[in-house]
Parts: structure tokens; C-alpha cells; sequence
């Protein structure tokens, strides 16, 4: 087998993000295969899918297979969708497509996820992790008691309290044992709530290990370098250069590396296409003023 590979993941398709991929692929080089993922929406033109000339495809029917009860609960969660709650229907079939088969690990980065710095130079080092499961902003239920999406998580009932875990996985790396185990799960039906305490939480009942890509964070490696900053008391992970939400960047690294304040650190969401945006950066200025609770 080898030994990774990652995987661009977009639902999105435009120059820029060509250029984004095409940028994260030169600096890997050779060290390991990069393949760009297209999730395809009901609402997608196949002229855009054309125009990317992806090398994986994943459509609503595919998720339908792979993750049936998953689909369900979507179509039962009011007020809830794929990008708040449910982003496994959109990677799971491209991670699973039979030309990565034959990796150890699997990397899912994000179009909106951008790093000030060489790729090469952070998989190299982050690559060398040994654990099943990679990501960021990994804290227990007991230590993170107030996040919201705590209120709709319905593990097994013999997942113990303690094992309860949220993560932040715009880019993760899985190992093919828990990415097929976390399909077989997920499948049953057994599993309901936003993937990302799904995700880690179900890693941890079954035996698998974690690592965060921050430095001096729960489940982060001894001398682990301290890739991304955030704040994990805010609702949406501000300030930081990994938060949920407003945009960090309307501009890639690779058009515009001075608005990356500091280098060496993953940034995200970059946003190229911000016209939705401007609800939520009222939020967050409201949530920094006082005025949001929850």
C-alpha cells in the first residue's frame, strides 16, 4: 500500500480554486498523490464538473449508498445541512473510491482551507504522524461542554460520556482502518448528530488514536509545531487563523501572500466568493459585542 494521499475537496468550481489546487499539487510534488474531489449538488451544472476536470466525483447518490440512514436524518434535521451538520455526505464517497484503495492514510483538505507557506514543507511534517485520525481544535465533551451541537448528539448508548469528542476537520487526515470502520458505523444508523463529534467520538470507542495539529493542545504530539491558532470558547472559533467563521481571506496565499499575517500556520475558510457572508460577520461582531449567547 502506499502510504497517503490527499484529496482537494470542492463543491465549488472556478479558476481561482483551479489555481488553488493546482498550487497545493506543484508543492507536494512527488512526496505523495494529490487528487482533486468535486462534490456534485443538485443544483451544479455539469459544465462546471467538466471544467475542473476532477479525478473523483461524488453525487447525492452516492452518498445515498454508502451512508443511507445518514441521508435520513438530513432530510429529517430542520433548519440543517450538509455544510452544518452533515459534511460526511460530501467527502465519505471520494475517500472511498476504489484509486485510494491502496492508502494507508487519506488527507481531506478543504477548497477554503490555505496554508502561508510551502505544502510540501507542512505534509512532510505533519505526515509523520502515526495516529488514525488527524485534525484540529479536538476537545472532550467535559472540557467543551457549551458547544452547541452537543444538543443533537445521539451516540450508541453504551458510548461512555467520557469518550464524548468535537472536532474542526476542514482538513483531517484518516487512516483506511477508521475511515472504513467510521463507513460500516455511520451506515447502520447507530451514529446520529454533526459529523464532527461523530467523527472523533466514534474514533475513540473503537479503539483508533487522535492527534490535533496544534502544539500544546489535548491529543497533540509531544513537540508537535502549532500549525493553526484559534479560540475554542467562541461560537465560531474567533480570533484565530482557523475559525469557522467570518472569512480569514478573500484572496488565496498563492494571489495575495501579505494578507496572511503569519506564516507557517493553516488558515481558513478563504473565501473567494463572499456575498453570502455578510449575516454572519454581523454574528460574529455581535457575539464579540455581547449580543449573541446560546
Amino acid at each position: 500500500m502506499s502510504e497517503q494521499a490527499i484529496v482537494f475537496h470542492t463543491h465549488l468550481g472556478d479558476r481561482r480554486i483551479a489555481g488553488h489546487f493546482e498550487r497545493l499539487k506543484r508543492e507536494v510534488g512527488e512526496a505523495m498523490p494529490v487528487y482533486l474531489s468535486f462534490h456534485v449538488g443538485g443544483g451544479t451544472a455539469p459544465a462546471v464538473v467538466e471544467k475542473m476536470k476532477a479525478d473523483l466525483v461524488a453525487t447525492e447518490g452516492d452518498a445515498e449508498r454508502l451512508l443511507p440512514a445518514r441521508c435520513r436524518e438530513l432530510r429529517r434535521s430542520a433548519g440543517r445541512g450538509l455544510a452544518s451538520g452533515f459534511p460526511d455526505l460530501t467527502w465519505l464517497p471520494s475517500l472511498m473510491n476504489e484509486r485510494l484503495r491502496g492508502c494507508d492514510h487519506v488527507w481531506m483538505v478543504e477548497y477554503d482551507v490555505d496554508f502561508a507557506g510551502s505544502w510540501g514543507e507542512f505534509f512532510a511534517e505533519a505526515g509523520r504522524s502515526e495516529a488514525d485520525l488527524v485534525g484540529t481544535t479536538l476537545f472532550s465533551r467535559t472540557d467543551d461542554p457549551g458547544w452547541m451541537h452537543w444538543s443533537w448528539f445521539e451516540p450508541p448508548e453504551e458510548v461512555p460520556l467520557g469518550l464524548h469528542t468535537r472536532g474542526f476537520f476542514p482538513i483531517m487526515r484518516l487512516s483506511r482502518r477508521l475511515l472504513e470502520r467510521y463507513a460500516a458505523l455511520a451506515k447502520e444508523g447507530s451514529w446520529r448528530g454533526h459529523t464532527e463529534a461523530i467523527l472523533p467520538t466514534l474514533a475513540r470507542q473503537e479503539g483508533f488514536s487522535l492527534e490535533d495539529l496544534g502544539g500544546g493542545r489535548a491529543w497533540s504530539r509531544a513537540g508537535r509545531r502549532n500549525w493553526y491558532r484559534n479560540t475554542r470558547s467562541s461560537l465560531f472559533l474567533t480570533p484565530g487563523s482557523f475559525v469557522y467563521r467570518p472569512p480569514v481571506s478573500e484572496a488565496y496565499f498563492h494571489e495575495a501572500a501579505g494578507a496572511f499575517v503569519e506564516a507557517g500556520l493553516l488558515y481558513h475558510p478563504v473565501k473567494t466568493q463572499v456575498t453570502e457572508m455578510g449575516p454572519v460577520r454581523q454574528a460574529v461582531r455581535a457575539e464579540a459585542e455581547g449580543g449573541v449567547r446560546f
